[in-house]
């Protein structure tokens, strides 16, 4: 498994890139001592953190370019603002499931075998 924070995801056609917030991989082409070393093409997670400036690229943009990979099998965004975390999962059909989780809640990230506890992403921060 690769867990960096500075990757670009690529493979959109068109020669577009993005640089997700968090992405994780576990594919062996990512992962491998000769992979290169500053982009995934096969990432299972992708977090975006949300953000005034940000918000309607990583929700459009972003997330339809995202759900073009095959391998990715969650997408989620964290708020900047409130305390409040979206993720969406790749369904058995293909399709995109939905969750809301706020204080209090436990998400489970299937892709990378976690639960987070949302009120761990915000300790500390001040709204």
């Amino acid at each position: 498994m690769r867990i960096r924070d500075e990757f670009r995801v690529s493979n959109f056609g068109g020669g577009r890139e993005y640089y997700p917030d968090v992405v994780v991989s576990c594919a062996g082409s990512d992962t491998a001592a000769d992979a290169p070393s500053h982009y995934l093409t096969a990432p299972v997670l992708i977090t975006e953190i949300l953000s005034e400036s940000t918000e309607t690229i990583d929700r459009r943009e972003k997330m339809r370019a995202y759900a073009q990979l095959d391998s990715l099998r969650e997408y989620l965004l964290v708020d900047s603002r409130s305390a409040r975390a979206e993720l969406y999962r790749r369904g058995p059909d293909g399709g995109w499931e939905q969750w809301i989780a706020a204080p209090g809640d436990v998400l489970r990230l299937d892709s990378i075998g976690l639960n987070l506890v949302v009120d761990d992403l915000y300790e500390d921060v001040k709204f």
